[in-house]
């Protein structure tokens, strides 16, 4: 893609945050960014968000974020960084002719063996059936430490799991070697769920990814570049949100999740 197309695509991203704007369904957040300069939406709980003010806040994110592991070293990633492998969240494993879904032994046995696997850079967590899903955050942070030394990334499950990350992060240390992150449930929405548990892990220095995950001809535009300007600007909606509620927090974008529905 050219620059000049790419500068098509986020300026059109810029437009649908002004108007129709994005849809906030978490009350003291959608209060936050009226108090910091968006203006209402047509709807009850639509914010839109001025080109200034994500302009303002986008200048806030570092340029680089560093995924530390339990070794003592660091993954430095940027823009113009060398590309990065993560291995994938799931929900069951198809074995033996059965599909199973993962279990904590699953999620221990992975890590493992993603820990050996010289060319991945971070561990993703998975959703453990045995575990109650208010726990599974947890839960699995704890599996994947006790298996591998990676930089791990955290399946957030509930509000109750996103504090007590933020309890454990004193103990961890200056530099978290574990991050965190949500998707947007769009198209242009961020569910009370996602805004909560981005709340609720802030203020303490966790890395958070911030996900887009439109699907071309569903919940995004039947074009490719049309559903990549809807996936830009819910991405760039959260990217503001985070940095509202934790100026100077390091943000990962990832517009990665991104599909095409199969008509």
């Amino acid at each position: 893609m050219s620059n000049e197309a790419a500068e098509r695509i986020h300026q059109a991203s810029l437009d649908l945050l002004e108007d129709p704007g994005v849809r906030i369904e978490h009350e003291e957040i959608f209060a936050l960014l009226i108090s910091a300069g968006a203006g209402r939406g047509g709807d009850g709980g639509v914010v839109r968000i001025p080109r200034p003010m994500i302009e303002e806040h986008l200048a806030l994110c570092p340029r680089t974020v560093r995924l530390a592991d339990r070794r003592g070293g660091a993954l430095v990633q940027s823009s113009t960084s060398e590309t990065a492998f993560w291995s994938c969240p799931g929900m069951g494993l198809y074995r033996g002719g059965k599909y199973e879904l993962f279990t904590r032994k699953d999620m221990a046995d992975a890590s493992r063996l993603l820990d050996r696997l010289e060319h991945v850079d971070v561990v993703f967590g998975l959703a453990m059936n045995d575990v109650p899903p208010p726990a599974r955050g947890v839960v699995g942070l704890n599996v994947m430490a006790r298996n591998c030394s990676k930089h791990i990334r955290v399946l957030s499950f509930s509000p109750q799991g996103a504090r007590m990350l933020r309890e454990i992060k004193p103990v961890v240390g200056d530099e978290a070697w574990f991050s965190v992150g949500f998707t947007a449930h769009g198209p242009l929405r961020w569910t009370e769920l996602a805004l909560e548990i981005f709340r609720c892990t802030a203020g303490s220095g966790i890395p958070v990814t911030v996900n887009g995950e439109p699907m071309a001809g569903a919940s995004g535009p039947v074009t490719l570049a049309g559903s990549a300007a809807v996936g830009n600007a819910e991405i760039l909606a959260g990217i503001v949100i985070n940095q509202l509620l934790e100026p100077g927090r390091a943000c990962i974008y990832n517009l990665g999740l991104g599909h095409t529905f199969d008509m």
